[in-house]
């Protein structure tokens, strides 16, 4: 498969309404499974790259999954659905995430991404990594993860909507730093840091969500990868991620450098540019100066 060709589709599929890109997509691939399989996985991406917690659909009825109950949705995507809920069995009265992975009943790789994120949640206690509580699946064969509710606003938003100086953003920042230090230190790769997977919480704390794509540097997991390219947010991916070469802990600092870069400008770095151009244009453009991009209104400065 080549690379160029499965972000060019992609970059094409997403002019088509989001109802027809299956089969938009399926119709250019012209049988190349793999090619399909890539370029869904980019749309995939690309439908939850707002972050793990935006706004989604009106549920249709409350619903339950063992002791807890579904009292709203707080995002969706292409990897599945994340729900606010209650835990109310006699013994315990907490709200918490619930993410319901997107699969046909016993789909075994959906399992498997469940299962990972379980055991790496599992494996971090941090006070800026919202912390797993529970697994299972529903009746229907989807696996789901509970989590510790975070009641936050995303860190970019946080920013902007209290006018915080360049300070602020970076103390805030070094948060987001100690959390994914202790993510590297677990021989763990988040692979999709970007503002909607950090939420700050009431208490003005960093909170690292989601590791729904992340992958162990160690045997620890066995089939945490695939062949092919995986999921990914385009506009905070690193070289190696879009070129689909190896990985290491660089592509996390990466996308800090591009985290960083958002909170002291106001502005992403890579938005607009068409994805099939990324991969050159990180190569051959050199950024501008921080100064030159900062948005003083956004910084609080005008």
């Amino acid at each position: 498969m080549d690379l160029r060709q499965a972000l060019a589709l992609f970059e094409a599929a997403l002019a088509v309404p989001a109802a027809q890109r299956r089969a938009h997509v399926a119709t250019a691939a012209a049988g190349d499974d793999a090619l399909f399989a890539n370029v869904m996985a980019l749309l995939d991406a690309h439908e939850a790259s707002d972050g793990f917690l935006e706004p989604a659909a009106a549920p249709a009825a409350p619903r339950e999954l063992g002791p807890y109950r579904l009292i709203e949705p707080l995002g969706q995507g292409g990897m599945g659905q994340v729900w606010l809920a209650e835990r109310r069995d006699g013994r315990f009265e907490q709200r918490v995430a619930i993410k319901i992975f997107a699969s046909l009943l016993g789909d075994p790789d959906a399992l498997r991404r469940a299962e990972r994120e379980r055991q790496f949640l599992a494996w971090l206690e941090h006070p800026h990594i919202a912390r797993v509580l529970d697994g299972g699946s529903t009746d229907a064969g989807q696996p789901y993860v509970v989590m510790e509710y975070v009641a936050g606003e995303r860190i970019d938003r946080w920013c902007r909507s209290r006018a915080l100086d360049p300070r602020a953003r970076v103390l805030l920042f070094l948060q987001v730093l100690d959390a994914v230090d202790a993510v590297h230190r677990a021989l763990i790769i988040h692979r999709d840091l970007k503002p909607g997977n950090i939420l700050v919480d009431t208490d003005g704390r960093a909170r690292l969500l989601d590791f729904g794509i992340a992958k162990s540097l160690d045997a620890r997991i066995t089939g945490a990868t695939r062949t092919g390219l995986m999921p990914l947010t385009p506009e905070y991916a690193s070289p190696e991620q879009l070129l689909d070469r190896p990985l290491t802990t660089a592509c996390d600092l990466y996308a800090l450098g591009l985290l960083l870069d958002e909170l002291l400008t106001g502005h992403a770095r890579h938005a607009g540019i068409p994805v099939a151009e990324l991969a050159r244009h990180i190569a051959d453009a050199p950024p501008p100066a921080l100064v030159a991009r900062a948005d003083a209104a956004a910084l609080g400065l005008a």
